[in-house]
């Protein structure tokens, strides 16, 4: 049980999400047949069963699951479904020597080409699960959830289409869900800052975007980037601040700034190549992988001594102009990811606050719709003033951190406000 005396593990509530996930899976490849009871195939000899806690072995009496054979046999696309084989084969692997029986291997990674890349461990003691990558080390306390909030999260990315099965079991970099939850995190953003304007703006109409398409088709280098900017309405104030020192683009600012921008600047020859681009021209990173700023902050980022230590770890030189501000950084199965930049080292900004995501490997830091939630709670909450300006404070309203906290004067008292976020705040996968 957790500290407040709920349960933290449901056998029975966690075989219905897990036999929801093989349907999913049945239904996407139909060839699949499920079996029940994982640990009745074995011998008594054989058998793991005495080495497992009763709701243990209550869930694993429940679940569906069928033998793991290779990729082709995954329940999702990067971890394999239950099998007795793996629950305790982390034993022989040095970073857990000091265990016996508490932890289990209970979904192992996709892959089984090599030993020793671990999954989502399940400890029996705390009744908690968290997804290990031995290579790593062993995760924080924090990084421990209970397993139906794991697995909830896991049919989730199934039910929002962020799992596709054709050509193969995969994670699309976004879809629909990725950007209407991001639309919407826009949305709610902008009408708390606008609610506490002392003067409220003229209201412009619904249907002006941030971009005009014709001018993103023009000059958006990535297609989650044009979605987004296209279709997030502008703030009655085009010119309001919607973090310390962060505005949104106007279509005119959004023009202006790519096409002043040198042909030959570093941005353009790092980020690939369009069909209209010169054949001979060479370029030294995926056009749609390529970091584009979404929301451009007021200071210009210093250029340091080393590119070792540059922006996107040694890839600095795609910021759009040296600016700061939120960059989508996107990677090849999250083509919502951000990153804050303001020149400053302080790129974990309104991120998780550490990389041990606890329901699978790899995952960013932070998408769009998280990062534009979080600066929602900081308006709403009053830890961000708003004025006529919209949210107040400029590019050095984070020089006075430790850390990633702050002091802030919430009613009338001194306040410490961590811009990170623990990943069990986490609002979806």
């Amino acid at each position: 049980m957790s500290e407040d005396g709920t349960l933290q593990f449901d056998p029975k509530e966690c075989a219905s999400l897990h036999n929801q996930l093989v349907q999913r899976r049945k239904e996407a490849t139909p060839s699949i047949q499920p079996l029940q009871d994982v640990l009745g195939a074995h011998s008594a000899g054989s058998s793991p069963r005495a080495r497992l806690s009763p709701d243990v072995q209550t869930f694993f009496a429940t679940i569906e699951s069928w033998p793991v054979e290779g990729e082709s046999t995954a329940l999702t696309s990067f971890c394999q479904p239950p099998s007795s084989q793996s629950l305790f084969q982390y034993r022989s692997w040095a970073q857990f020597s000091a265990y016996e029986d508490e932890l289990i291997l209970l979904y192992q990674v996709v892959s089984l080409t090599m030993e020793n890349e671990g999954g989502l461990f399940f400890d029996q003691e705390r009744e908690v699960a968290c997804w290990i990558d031995p290579s790593l080390g062993f995760p924080p306390v924090d990084s421990w959830l209970p397993l139906a909030e794991i697995l909830s999260r896991w049919l989730m990315m199934w039910d929002a289409g962020k799992m596709r099965v054709e050509p193969e079991l995969s994670l699309q970099p976004w879809g629909q869900w990725d950007l209407q939850q991001s639309l919407n995190a826009w949305d709610e953003l902008v009408a708390a800052i606008e609610e506490r304007m002392p003067v409220q703006p003229e209201q412009r109409s619904s249907t002006t975007t941030l971009v005009d398409t014709s001018v993103a088709d023009r000059w958006c280098n990535h297609p989650f980037q044009r979605a987004f900017l296209t279709q997030a309405r502008a703030p009655n104030n085009p010119t309001m601040n919607v973090a310390p020192g962060v505005k949104p683009w106007t279509c005119s600012t959004f023009e202006a700034i790519h096409a002043n921008e040198p042909i030959n600047s570093e941005r353009r020859l790092a980020i690939g190549k369009k069909p209209s681009d010169d054949p001979q021209r060479e370029c030294h990173r995926d056009r749609n992988l390529a970091p584009v700023l979404l929301f451009p902050g007021e200071p210009t980022v210093a250029r340091p001594a080393s590119r070792r230590f540059d922006n996107f770890w040694g890839r600095g030189s795609v910021l759009l102009e040296q600016r700061a501000g939120l960059y989508l950084y996107p990677e090849e199965e999250w083509g919502d990811a951000v990153l804050f930049v303001d020149g400053k080292r302080r790129d974990t900004l309104f991120t998780y606050q550490n990389g041990w995501c606890p329901w699978m490997r790899p995952r960013p830091l932070a998408t769009l719709r998280e990062v534009l939630m979080f600066w929602k709670f900081l308006v709403v909450d009053g830890v961000w003033q708003v004025d006529e300006h919209g949210v107040v404070g400029g590019e050095g309203y984070f020089d006075e951190l430790d850390g990633s906290k702050k002091v802030v004067e919430l009613g009338g008292t001194q306040t410490e406000v961590d811009f990170r976020a623990p990943w069990s705040v986490a609002p979806a996968y």
